[in-house]
């Protein structure tokens, strides 16, 4: 005899555990509505897979900025018309009295 399937079977079903690999870690991120939709359109924007797709390779990025901000190495943003901005991230920036000693 067939027998229907409930709604929450197939939502159990739907619902596997993640694959996780022994280096994995699991996070739980509270977003404003604002910056979650800065999240998904990004996601769409660049064509990637997933949000934490996004995250992570915005993890990566600002890593290497900082790493390359602590080094001593100024971070621009250059427009087309050839004027510059400095960008300065939080947590790289030389201390204030390194600032004064130039």
């Amino acid at each position: 005899m067939w027998r229907s399937v409930t709604p929450v079977e197939r939502l159990r079903k739907q619902m596997k555990a993640p694959r996780k690999t022994p280096d994995t870690v699991r996070l739980t991120l509270d977003l404003s509505s604002d910056d979650s939709a800065r999240l998904a359109h990004l996601t769409a924007e660049v064509g990637a897979t997933s949000k934490a797709q996004v995250v992570r390779e915005a993890l990566r990025l600002y890593d290497y900025m900082v790493q390359r901000s602590r080094a001593g190495d100024a971070l621009l943003a250059r427009t087309p018309e050839g004027g510059e901005t400095t960008i300065v991230l939080l947590g790289s920036a030389p201390p204030p009295t390194a600032l004064l000693e130039d």
